[in-house]
């Protein structure tokens, strides 16, 4: 099992038991006072209240929705596309996951940071070209990688701020690392030595919807 794997389950249950302690408390503190202020109290007629079993179906399936609802908020990010790395694409609802496929569009954070030119600590996305394993050759025509999803990508030889790029020199890529490019030709990725290899650690999540 590797090292991220392990590293997500830790964090997904340490998540999971704030979560439960945390739909415990609005539970103690909200639902529970509500629902026993509709049991029934002396004097009163039962007929006119709900009994104690639907008040504490209340008080669960008000916690199995807030546990949902985080769920959700806590595995899920959406990004704007504030380069054109992606063609047509805008906007990019991700999903948490350490199960990288090539083709997949990957949120990528932390990586290259002085030459990728989007804000300061802004996840950015790309797409999964080439996995470990995967062979990435250089000819006349560009950058391949074999087994081959798209056609060469074609090489620049500086950035749009005028620093020099270097064709990427790896031949077979390694475990833990994936190749990532963008759809514009002046795409800043795994082409170049500059930016290299992204390891499989600065991705965040893939992409479950784009538009």
């Amino acid at each position: 099992m590797s090292a991220l794997v392990r590293r997500f389950r830790k964090s997904f249950t340490q998540r999971i038991s704030r979560l439960v302690l945390g739909g415990k408390w609005v539970g103690d503190r909200v639902v529970r006072p509500m629902s026993a202020s509709l049991d029934t109290t002396e004097g009163e007629d039962p007929r006119s209240t709900l009994p104690k079993q639907t008040s504490r179906r209340v008080y669960w399936i008000f916690s199995l929705c807030f546990l949902f609802c985080w769920l959700v908020v806590s595995q899920t990010r959406l990004r704007e596309c504030l380069s054109d790395s992606l063609d047509g694409i805008n906007y990019v609802l991700f999903l948490k996951s350490s199960s990288i496929q090539r083709g997949d569009i990957v949120s990528i954070q932390g990586h290259c940071e002085d030459h990728v030119g989007t804000l300061p600590k802004w996840p950015y996305a790309k797409w999964v070209l080439g996995i470990p394993g995967d062979r990435i050759i250089q000819n006349r025509d560009g950058i391949t990688v074999i087994p081959k999803e798209n056609g060469p990508l074609t090489l620049l030889t500086k950035t749009s701020k005028g620093k020099p790029l270097n064709s990427i020199t790896e031949n077979i890529i390694p475990e833990g690392f994936l190749f990532v490019a963008g759809d514009n030709p002046q795409s800043f990725d795994s082409r170049y030595d500059e930016f290299g290899l992204v390891p499989v650690g600065k991705v965040w999540g893939k992409a479950i919807l784009k538009w």
